[in-house]
């Protein structure tokens, strides 16, 4: 459940940054796609990030990078609710790529590998299935409070609440290999069992599939460039003359199809 916190605070400023396009452009006068820039920035040092974290898990506690990794992903979208120019958009945004990229699927996928050896795939599909269920859920929620309360206040809501979702794993010790804790990764005892499937997997690890580089790559590049895409419903839907509500209704519908897909 604390992976499931993981996945669903990186969801927020990467799924539900298309329910503030449009209020905050108009309200502003920027361009949507100049505005939509800050989103672009978070992904792309998101990216890089997360190829430091490895390293970091080598290095820290996880509880120090947890706490980093709050500040630096939830303060930014509260600062952004203070925000008045362009460039203060983009430099949180570039801030808030570092904190959730401290807590994306690369941390996720280090954890459940040390943890499963059994059911990891089933596991991994379910931690990695909250990003879509927090966009579903979280989508037309924030659209209402944009129309209730303003989009600031609404900035200062989403960025409390992935600090909110954070607090578990800072709060509740655990360590990112069972061992360190005297445990075993469920699975363990069978996979020591089978000497096939062993020698397997270490005849893989030693073996650079060029090909499934490559093909694993160019579909990491679509689904990021699908997901960007639905970002834009609900101000395209706006520019139809349909409410922000059936926009968001929209992206919505586009987060349950990532759940099950």
């Amino acid at each position: 459940m604390i992976l499931c916190g993981f996945t669903a605070c990186f969801s927020i400023p990467i799924n539900l940054s298309g329910v503030f396009l449009s209020p905050v452009a108009t309200d502003l006068g920027f361009q949507r796609g100049d505005f939509s820039f800050h989103a672009t920035l978070t992904l792309f040092i998101c990216a890089i990030s997360s190829l430091c974290v490895p390293h970091l898990m080598e290095k820290f506690r996880l509880k120090y990078i947890l706490i980093v990794a709050a500040v630096l992903s939830g303060v930014p979208n509260i600062m952004m609710g203070f925000a008045q120019h362009l460039w203060e958009f983009n430099l949180w945004g570039g801030i808030r790529g570092i904190g959730v990229g401290l807590i994306s699927t690369v941390p996720v996928a280090i954890i459940l590998n040390h943890w499963f050896h059994k059911y990891h795939g089933v596991v991994m599909s379910l931690v990695l299935s909250f990003s879509g269920v927090t966009g579903a859920v979280l989508t037309p929620i924030f659209t209402q409070f944009i129309f209730q309360f303003g989009w600031r206040n609404t900035y200062f809501i989403s960025g409390a609440f992935m600090i909110l979702l954070l607090l578990p794993g800072i709060l509740i010790p655990f360590k990112i290999n069972p061992v360190l804790e005297g445990l075993e990764p469920l699975g363990m005892g069978e996979v020591h069992s089978k000497d096939s499937v062993t020698h397997a997997s270490h005849v893989s690890k030693n073996v650079f599939n060029r090909k499934m580089f490559i093909a694993v790559t160019v579909v990491a590049i679509l689904h990021t460039a699908i997901t960007g895409l639905g970002q834009h419903l609900p101000g395209f839907s706006e520019s139809t003359g349909y409410s922000s509500e059936i926009g968001a209704m929209m992206l919505a519908v586009a987060m349950i199809g990532s759940i099950f897909f």
